[in-house]
Formats: C-alpha cells, sequence, structure tokens
C-alpha cells in the first residue's frame, strides 16, 4: 500500500513538472512574433528617436494638463458609481455626469492628439511609419506587462531596438 501510494505522488509530482516546463517553454520560446536574428532595418525606432520623442512632449514643460485631466476623470466615474449605487436602477440620474465625464475624455484625447502631432512633425519622414506603428501596437497591447493581446493587426508593426544609436 505504502509503495502504490509513493508511486502516485511520484507520477503526480512528474506530470505537474512536466506542465509547468511546458507552459513556460510555451510563454518564452512558443509566443515569438517576430525572429531574433531579424535584419536591422532604417524604419525602426531608436533609442534616440524616443529621446526625441520625449522631448516633443515635455517641450511644454510636464504634462500638468493631463494629469489634471486624468483625476477629474478618475472623480468622475466613481461619481458616476456612487449616483448609480444611490438609485439602482435608474441610470437616467447619472446621465449628467456621464456628459462631463465624456467631455473631460475628449479634452484628454484632443491634448493627446496635440502631443502626436507634435512629435509626427518633429521625427524623419522615415521614422514616421514606425512611429505610427508603434502607437497602434500600444494601443492594442495595452500599458504594462501581462496585458499579452498580441501586437495590433496592422501592417508592419513597430520594430523597437534600443542597441542602435
Amino acid at each position: 500500500m505504502k509503495k502504490i501510494l509513493l508511486f502516485t505522488i511520484f507520477i503526480f509530482s512528474l506530470v505537474l513538472n512536466l506542465a509547468v516546463a511546458a507552459t513556460l517553454g510555451w510563454h518564452f520560446f512558443g509566443n515569438r512574433h517576430r525572429p531574433l536574428d531579424m535584419p536591422v532595418t532604417e524604419s525602426r525606432l531608436t533609442e534616440d528617436d524616443f529621446k526625441l520623442i520625449g522631448r516633443c512632449c515635455m517641450q511644454n514643460g510636464p504634462p500638468k494638463m493631463v494629469m489634471d485631466l486624468r483625476q477629474k476623470i478618475i472623480e468622475k466615474k466613481l461619481e458616476v458609481l456612487e449616483l448609480l449605487a444611490k438609485n439602482p436602477g435608474n441610470p437616467g440620474v447619472a446621465e449628467k455626469k456621464l456628459g462631463e465625464l465624456t467631455a473631460l475624455s475628449g479634452q484628454m484625447e484632443g491634448e493627446a492628439a496635440n502631443r502626436i502631432s507634435k512629435v509626427m512633425a518633429a521625427l524623419p519622414v522615415e521614422k514616421r511609419d514606425a512611429f505610427l506603428n508603434f502607437l497602434k501596437n500600444r494601443t492594442a497591447m495595452g500599458f504594462g506587462p501581462g496585458m499579452h493581446r498580441g501586437p495590433c493587426r496592422c501592417a508592419d508593426p513597430a520594430q523597437i531596438d534600443s542597441n542602435q544609436k
């Protein structure tokens, strides 16, 4: 009986380890979007390009207006949730706050469009497509690690090479 129990635990442990190894292997090696030895092209954004983009975005000082708008949007969302919680089954009570939230979001998108326009004007012509693809990928993938939605479905996603200068 003891021998069968130990053998069962051994098999279970072996299967669990194989499952973990397969998952890690798929995550690190099987989910590649491009080969590592892909030739460097001129349309890639370099570290210097990203520095230029940062300088263009910070040209008028830190993005205080964007941060203020972001904070106001969060506050409006909380107000909408509180109104909906106080009046269950009646979404019409939050209509005014939703309009204000939409206006704030529109202002934020306008500010983002202004910044993107400045960057596009500052970048060389051959880098503009790479920047556009970078923005499309960032929009499709979301922010930060763990968003695993993959690159955007546009042609020629941006290739970022931080080693090229």
